[in-house]
């Protein structure tokens, strides 16, 4: 088996030019991708086309392979769908236990941060009807100036923050917050932590979340 490395550069265009050189001049037939949710949307009807194996080994979002469903598509991973009712089941039952009833939420604002989100705020409806959505708040991927979030976030005091950003920008903000005290002031509950932050921010993550 012979591995053919690129980087797509976290972009669907760049993506898209990449597998679909590597199919065409490489002959892959197999494509194992994509950190991005976005760009494993994009990459998907390319290998249906050329009838390539498509594996989306990392990649979160449910439309993947919930929406244009293609033969050639896998999702080895727990999506976003899963994702978000095993957090919105757990942050229900903190809610009736602390007598929360508002809440804001900030997303990265890219297929899998749209995805995610989308997907908690209905099922927080359906399973904690008395909780009401205060504000949506959506950084670019790759964000990495928050404080206008994090004050923003702590001038309308909500009683918790549901947050979905993607790896990189979950560290930095988790910087820039920390100064600020936002973590002793609003709950920031059923974020996704990666495993690599878990080992990177070992010593400086706050506990609790």
């Amino acid at each position: 088996v012979k591995v053919f490395q690129q980087d797509t550069q976290t972009k669907p265009d760049v993506g898209v030019r990449t597998v679909k050189d590597l199919i065409l001049r490489d002959k892959v037939r197999a494509v194992i991708n994509d950190y991005s949710s976005a760009v494993a949307v994009a990459v998907k009807p390319i290998c249906r086309e050329y009838k390539t194996l498509h594996i989306a080994a990392i990649s979160n979002s449910e439309n993947i392979t919930k929406i244009n469903y293609s033969p050639y598509t896998f999702q080895v991973v727990p999506n976003s769908y899963m994702q978000a009712k095993a957090a919105s089941y757990a942050v229900a039952q903190m809610a009736k236990k602390k007598g929360w009833k508002e809440y804001a939420t900030l997303s990265s604002d890219y297929e899998w941060g749209r995805s995610t989100q989308e997907e908690v705020v209905a099922d927080l409806k359906k399973v904690a009807p008395f909780l009401k959505v205060k504000k949506e708040l959506w950084p670019k991927l790759g964000e990495t100036q928050f404080a206008s979030f994090v004050t923003s976030i702590m001038s309308m005091k909500p009683d918790f923050v549901y947050a979905c950003l993607a790896s990189k920008d979950n560290v930095t903000f988790t910087e820039q917050a920390k100064p600020y005290g936002f973590f002793d002031k609003v709950p920031y509950v059923g974020s996704m932590q990666s495993v690599t932050e878990l080992i990177t921010e070992a010593k400086t993550m706050p506990r609790g979340l």
